[in-house]
């Protein structure tokens, strides 16, 4: 839980990586109830479990939570795409919906002010067909050839490859580009309190912003 709080809480920490995390914790602690049932022939969700109020945090986080754009990230993270969706739970013409809505959200636009290809776009970028097929757009390679020193690759960096006038690249970038918490804002006033103090009062506010700017970098 204290490795899951400290990934959760930085930074640059996206939705689709809070959404896996959710998950890997949901699904670690459902187990431990059914493989260590405190009852005989308990069930899954076993109310005298030590774990049980955990897991009821979870679904409780996760149902105030807008899922909509988490599940939207985890989708466009293009190192997953699909992989990790159960097609029967949210088929295809969910996440299409989903997408189409959060554009329209997201741009600020009328439903009639859609853009006409999206549909299209989602479509092959789930079956990895046109501007998204393998030859065109290689994820493994890029994958390799844009990680980062510790060895992670920022799924933003693929898709900025793409053309930036496509609606669906412009969804990619802004969905993924959310950090889901306040730790960096904390950080951030933090950082300006100890810029601009008592005993230095005379900042202007842009040299201020820079200044600060620099301490997050």
């Amino acid at each position: 839980l204290a490795i899951a709080v400290n990934v959760s809480q930085c930074s640059n920490t996206r939705c689709d990586q809070v959404l896996l995390l959710l998950s890997k914790l949901y699904r670690t602690y459902i187990n431990l109830c059914i493989t260590d049932h405190s009852l005989p022939l308990a069930e899954d969700k076993d109310e005298s479990h030590p774990v049980t109020s955990i897991i009821n945090s979870i679904e409780k986080r996760w149902e105030h939570a807008d899922q909509d754009l988490f599940i939207m990230a985890l989708f466009l993270n293009p190192l997953i795409n699909a992989n990790l969706i159960n097609g029967c739970v949210l088929p295809p013409g969910f996440l299409m919906r989903i997408a189409r809505w959060l554009y329209l959200c997201v741009f600020k636009l009328n439903i009639s002010d859609a853009p006409v290809g999206l549909i299209g776009q989602i479509y092959e970028y789930q079956c990895r067909t046109g501007i998204f097929a393998p030859a065109a757009w290689p994820i493994q390679e890029l994958k390799d050839s844009l990680k980062d020193e510790d060895g992670t690759c920022d799924s933003l960096r693929i898709w900025g490859l793409l053309d930036s006038e496509n609606p669906l690249v412009q969804l990619a970038q802004l969905v993924l580009s959310f950090v889901p918490n306040s730790a960096s804002v904390k950080h951030l006033f933090s950082s300006m309190g100890n810029t601009k103090s008592k005993r230095q009062t005379c900042l202007g506010v842009q040299k201020n912003r820079d200044m600060s700017f620099l301490k997050m970098e």
